[in-house]
């Protein structure tokens, strides 16, 4: 069985169902391997009523339902198993923040409804293995698995892997009693107060899995004193390991933390031969423990450390492990290569210009990752090597400049202003995202540019240095512009590359000969605060590649004329809303009737949506996004709950105007709920604004697009209750006694008592 490493965690598209339907409780499926399944079932069919139609030379049609009757148990069997079992992929892979509240339902289990023999057949395929993720879904798995099924064998005998994400209770000691076969454990270990692990540890003695993971995500609490939640949890485990006789191999998620009560029982595990794990769970806290228990266990043979490259840079201290057992990556030993800080000098090799070109493009390729000084430093220091270097790489230092403070952005300037050679090498000049005091301007022929962002102002004096029918290569321009710069349309005639257009401010002119040909690969424009007749020069152009358009509420008036003419071409709005107060006595909707997505840049959910009531009813608008409202994870913190009430009441007035409308997104801080007890208590806003939108059939998704899918309903007059219990079990929690596993010197385990 390979690593759950190796798989992206994006790659986690589980399916649940209700927990009520004890059948549903228990199984989250793939929904494309459904369907590939499905389609393998249909195949099988055909085959099999081909081969029974050529044997009989009959010349009727068979019916579905007997099609479905008349394939033998064998083949039934197999098409049930290849559709109800959880995948492998699903089954081990790591926890995401939205996996509790982001996984579709599952309808799988329908399939044992199409007869009694399909249901007696597939019904312990069913039970073959499990998802958990609340106590409701354990109470349901608890009293389904202690049912008989055929032979005197419980349906519990037929589960092999069992996964607890959440909703660990009382009934667990039930459920796992009847359930002595299974050989894959999967564990979360971030949990809430109110999950019960009392007699969780004598639940997991009586089983003996082969296989266990160990799952905790980023962002949570990494307390590790036995009184945690996930403290109780991990003496628990701890409690169950020297009973588990059968464990070959230990995978934990790239977060997780090794609690101190879990490297005891390392030592003495004779069947465990591997240990895979990340490098933030071998080094955290008491992970130095960990390699040493584990190397000290002769039984172990693998440690695997997946992200072997942060192994290596590791730069704290480190004891000297035996580094026989201890593996990098997916599979490859260890070599811990030797760093020698003083190599010994030797000349370079004697390569094409071409090809050490493509090797100083790479070494001094702009990095994303630190921004400091020394990544410039070292950006110039390998082009100092020698002359050669100095002469083949300085166009890649110029070409994407790295900038970390004003001063190196002001050094650049002059630099640049005063040599026409070097201002031709530059491409990029982005200077989002840094601390200047005002707008830098540079006059320059920067000729080879092809982006530029607002903070620098190069247009349009950039034209000064244009000759006639001379083209550039520009393909992103953001400017911010003064009333006194006067544009006209022959000012973009020499941008044919040019896709996306962003002004702020500036005046036009319609002095110049009508140029409509012009920008004809322009596919998003911006016009933020456009001065007088601005507008008019691109209302006049054919601009036959546009699909996106920007700008502020308060200047939709002076839009009507642009939208006019190419809004029919328009598939997104970007409107700014500002924080004034408008009319929006413009009917922006009508103008766009092919609009499917809506960009609303404000930072609170605005109390209705802009031009609406003056449009007509939209029929393909389908998509409403917030790029800057976060759905935080407290109801008290802005935007709070009844603003996005408010918001929420005004969209089901006016829904009968959006009847495409199937999703809202915000790209900012997105905050689900981890677990059953935060949904329950409104920890995150989310829960209420998911299900009020869900009642009107719309979606609330994350930036990544992954749509909220649990609506279970909550009352907002129920959260002093949901805190009060809460706070009831954390008194609980606290009074309970220590587990019997307990640390002493040198690693020491105290005998788990009966």
């Amino acid at each position: 069985m390979s690593s759950p490493s190796s798989r992206s965690r994006d790659e986690q598209h589980c399916r649940e169902v209700p927990a009520k339907d004890a059948a549903n409780a228990v199984h989250l499926h793939d929904l494309e391997a459904v369907r590939r399944r499905i389609h393998l079932a249909e195949l099988v069919l055909d085959a099999f009523t081909v081969t029974q139609v050529t044997s009989s030379i009959q010349t009727t049609v068979i019916s579905n339902e007997q099609m479905t009757e008349e394939v033998p148990d064998e083949v039934l069997d197999v098409i049930l198993a290849s559709a109800l079992v959880i995948p492998e992929r699903t089954f081990e892979a790591w926890r995401l923040p939205h996996t509790f509240s982001g996984t579709p339902r599952s309808t799988v289990a329908d399939l044992l409804l199409v007869s009694k023999r399909w249901h007696d057949i597939g019904k312990p395929w069913l039970y073959e293995s499990a998802i958990v993720r609340t106590r409701e879904q354990m109470d349901a798995l608890a009293i389904a698995v202690a049912k008989d099924h055929k032979n005197g064998r419980k349906l519990g005998w037929y589960m092999r892997r069992l996964r607890i994400d959440s909703g660990y209770a009382d009934p667990a000691f039930l459920f796992l009693r009847h359930t002595p076969k299974i050989v894959s454990l999967f564990l979360g270990f971030d949990i809430s107060i109110d999950d019960q692990t009392q007699r969780l540890m004598r639940a997991l003695r009586t089983i003996n899995p082969c296989r266990l993971y160990m799952d905790s995500m980023k962002g949570l609490s990494t307390d590790i004193g036995y009184r945690s939640s996930s403290g109780l949890l991990a003496n628990a485990v701890a409690g169950a390991l020297p009973y588990w006789t059968h464990l070959t191999r230990m995978d934990t998620s790239p977060e997780f933390i090794w609690l101190v009560a879990l490297v005891p029982p390392l030592r003495e595990l004779k069947s465990l031969s591997t240990v895979s794990m990340s490098n933030h769970s071998a080094m955290h806290r008491t992970a130095h423990d960990v390699i040493e228990a584990l190397i000290a266990n002769p039984s172990v043979k693998t440690i695997q450390i997946r992200d072997g490259a942060r192994w290596l840079a590791w730069k704290g201290p480190r004891p000297d492990y035996d580094k026989s057992k201890i593996y990098l990556g997916e599979g490859k030993r260890a070599d811990f290569p030797q760093v020698d800080l003083h190599p010994p000098s030797f000349p370079l090799p004697q390569l094409p210009d071409k090809l050490w070109k493509l090797i100083l493009k790479h070494a001094t390729a702009r990095s994303r990752v630190a921004a400091n000084d020394h990544v410039n430093a070292t950006r110039c220091a390998i082009i100092l090597v020698n002359k050669h270097f100095y002469g083949l790489g300085l166009e890649f230092l110029y070409a994407r400049p790295f900038f970390v403070s004003e001063r190196a952005v002001d050094g650049f300037l002059v630099r640049v202003t005063a040599s026409a050679p070097l201002a031709a090498l530059v491409e990029d000049l982005d200077l989002d995202g840094l601390p200047l005091t005002g707008q830098k301007f540079l006059c320059a022929p920067l000729i080879g540019l092809r982006r530029v962002t607002r903070a620098l102002k190069v247009f349009p004096t950039l034209l000064e240095y244009v000759t006639d029918r001379e083209i550039l290569l520009l393909t992103f321009l953001e400017q911010g512009l003064s009333r006194q710069d006067i544009l006209t349309q022959s000012a973009f005639s020499p941008f044919v590359h040019l896709r996306r257009l962003a002004l702020y401010g500036g005046s036009g002119s319609s002095t110049d000969e009508p140029r409509p040909d012009i920008l004809s690969n322009l596919e998003r424009l911006a016009l933020y605060d456009p001065g007088p007749g601005l507008v008019d020069v691109f209302s006049s152009l054919h601009l036959s590649s546009l699909r996106e358009f920007e700008f502020e509420r308060g200047s939709a008036p002076l839009m009507v004329d642009f939208l006019t003419r190419h809004g029919d071409k328009l598939h997104r709005l970007n409107i700014d809303l500002g924080s004034g107060t408008y009319a929006d006595d413009v009917p922006v909707f009508d103008f766009c009737p092919n609009a499917t997505t809506l960009h609303l840049n404000t930072s609170t959910p605005p109390s209705a949506i802009p031009f609406m009531n003056q449009s007509k009813p939209h029929p393909c608008l389908r998509l409403l996004v917030f790029p800057k409202v976060a759905v935080q994870s407290r109801s008290d913190m802005p935007p709070g709950i009844e603003q996005w009430n408010d918001f929420i009441i005004s969209l089901t007035q006016m829904r009968h105007k959006l009847l495409a409308l199937e999703e809202i997104r915000t790209l900012a801080a997105f905050e689900w709920p981890l677990h059953q007890d935060e949904y329950q208590r409104a920890m995150s806003c989310a829960a209420h604004i998911a299900y009020d939108l869900h009642k009107i059939g719309i979606h609330l998704s994350d930036a990544g697009g992954t749509r909220w899918a649990r609506f279970d309903p909550i009352k907002r007059e129920e959260y002093q209750s949901y805190q009060a219990r809460a706070s009831a079990s954390r008194s609980r929690v606290q009074t309970v006694p220590l587990p019997v596993i307990n640390v002493v010197a040198g690693f020491g385990l105290v005998p788990p008592h009966a």
